[in-house]
């Protein structure tokens, strides 16, 4: 070895390995009201309100003895429980989060550990379950602990912190070493605090640096948080905020349901967030000057809706609660308001979507590069189909080829003037790709068909049959539900007319069984192996594809 080599290497083993920055602690300064609470608290420095996340919801079928069904909403019973006492979340950028909630009642036992919200309302009506201002220090652990999904690593701890204000403070060791929790109470005999309200407070905070920094953690929560509480006076009122105003479209008038009265629930307590209402829809946005926007958001899907109904009809007994739309300010808040959710990576590419276990549209905002609002309208009235057939058909396993091929049609029906008028337009890169399609002697036309209609969620996206590229499952089911809504009934004699009846009855009466319903619908056979009215099926899309005469016929026919 020469010298500029070992000199070298005892520089490679001389510099140490640096270890990874350790995050910020949480730091406070200014205060946050929330004056529904009735209480004032310090504001974690850069952080920002979270916005609370709807309970998920699932269409369950149930069977009776005698073989007949029903069917309920359910969610989790414990998702029900945090969401009925979570007062705010708010959360920084360094991942230092708070969480407030009010200790109300225990977890009630259940049958099962999903339940309707009926079930469930009455299960915490019982008064037994209640925690009173004389509630056990033991039973308040327990329901952090719950409340935060962790174990306990000891018994609570009194704090004497901030006494004049606080009848009480306990601080509850949670297993997480970057977990703190805290409940605690407001002293009403304190001057200026009869107006306090008399529940038991629980503030859960994930601090990262606690799990190296214990006493720092500690030492920044006490001193910064717990130290500076305080229960607003009888005379301490907060001004109202012109922009957290109710809003409602100036003709509509607002029907009241538990859905829509849980979406102006969720925002309640978020300063930056308001509501606008219209007959079926509720928006619900952090932007500001929004409303202009959200209030031509609700003219398109209020005047899309009976367009809906009239090529896709409600199932009976569907019952039609208010739609829900989140608008949000930035890609941040989006994309953030589904970590930790199965959806987490799908949202980083898309304009927005309608996500059913939330029951929500949420939309992000519009992209210059992806062609700003009208790129966001055509989401939206795509998202907005799959949202009212959620509600029209509950509990229906619905095919991907339909649900899809359905909104893309949907999606090209673009708002002419203001008098709530549509104009049917084709979309030119999927009408192009198609004809292209048409004209191609080699492409196999019942193949590509029969494979579009068999694939299920997880094909139709990554479809072998096209090259594992999702645009072109899209594309093609859109230019067959275009061809059936548009095409099919110009044809001589209308042979397909059929197809779609047959599968609305199809699922109607065997909701849980797509590929049954889609094989009734095209006489595929029990195996989907029958093609002979396939192949006639399909020699006609793709000549309705390759014959601008028959599109522009089509585009002059009118729809239902």
């Amino acid at each position: 070895m020469n010298a500029r080599a070992a000199a070298f290497l005892f520089f490679a083993l001389a510099v140490p390995v640096l270890a990874a920055p350790t995050p910020p602690l949480p730091q406070f300064s200014g205060e946050t009201t929330l004056a529904a609470l009735n209480l004032a608290m310090p504001a974690m420095r850069g952080a920002k309100q979270v916005p609370a996340k709807p309970v998920p919801v699932g269409t369950y079928t149930w069977t009776r003895s005698d073989g007949t069904t029903w069917q309920d909403e359910r969610s989790p019973a414990v998702e029900l429980w945090r969401a009925a006492q979570t007062a705010g979340t708010w959360a920084d950028r360094a991942g230092n989060e708070l969480t407030l909630a009010r200790a109300q009642f225990a977890f009630p036992t259940l049958p099962y550990d999903h339940a309707s919200r009926e079930e469930f309302d009455r299960a915490i009506a019982d008064p037994a379950l209640r925690l009173g201002p004389r509630a056990e220090p033991a039973a308040l652990a327990g329901w952090a602990a719950r409340y935060a999904g962790l174990g306990l690593r000891g018994e609570p701890a009194a704090l004497p912190i901030n006494r004049q204000r606080l009848s009480a403070l306990w601080e509850i060791p949670l297993a997480d070493p970057a977990a703190r929790a805290y409940a605690f109470r407001f002293d009403p005999n304190h001057a200026g605090q009869a107006a306090a309200q008399a529940a038991w407070f629980v503030a859960i905070f994930r601090v990262p640096a606690a799990a190296t920094d214990a006493g720092g953690a500690d030492r920044a929560l006490r001193n910064g948080f717990l130290a500076a509480i305080r229960a607003l006076g009888r005379f301490s009122g907060v001004a109202p905020d012109p922009k957290a105003r109710p809003r409602a479209r100036p003709d509509a008038e607002i029907p009241d349901d538990a859905r829509r009265a849980g979406a102006r629930a969720s925002i309640e307590l978020l300063d930056d967030w308001w509501h606008m209402d219209s007959p079926h829809y509720i928006v619900l946005s952090d932007v500001p000057g929004g409303t202009a926007q959200a209030d031509r958001l609700l003219g398109v899907l209020e005047a899309l809706r009976p367009r809906y109904a009239a090529l896709v009809p409600r199932f009976p007994k569907a019952e039609e609660p208010t739609s829900v739309v989140r608008f949000f300010r930035n890609d941040d808040e989006f994309v953030r308001y589904f970590e930790g959710t199965p959806l987490a990576l799908a949202v980083t590419e898309t304009a927005g979507f309608y996500d059913g276990g939330r029951r929500e549209l949420v939309i992000r905002p519009a992209r210059k590069e992806w062609g700003g609002p009208e790129h966001m309208e055509s989401t939206v009235r795509h998202e907005g189909f799959h949202q009212w057939l959620h509600a029209a058909w509950p509990g229906v396993d619905i095919p991907t080829w339909f649900n899809e091929g359905t909104a893309e049609f949907f999606e090209s029906c673009v708002p002419r003037g203001a008098g709530g008028s549509f104009e049917w337009k084709e979309q030119e890169a999927a009408a192009r790709w198609l004809e292209d399609l048409a004209k191609n002697r080699d492409a196999n036309w019942t193949e590509m068909l029969r494979a579009t209609l068999l694939a299920d969620q997880a094909t139709f996206y990554n479809p072998p049959h096209f090259g594992g590229e999702s645009w072109r499952s899209y594309a093609f089911a859109y230019g067959l539900m275009y061809f059936l809504h548009r095409g099919a009934p110009l044809v001589r004699n209308q042979p397909w007319k059929d197809v779609l009846p047959t599968l609305y009855r199809s699922l109607y009466e065997s909701p849980r069984d797509p590929i049954g319903a889609t094989c009734a619908a095209f006489r595929l056979g029990p195996n989907g192996a029958d093609t002979a009215f396939l192949e006639k099926f399909a020699a006609d899309l793709r000549a309705f594809w390759r014959a601008s005469s028959a599109r522009q016929n089509a585009r002059n026919a009118k729809l239902p």
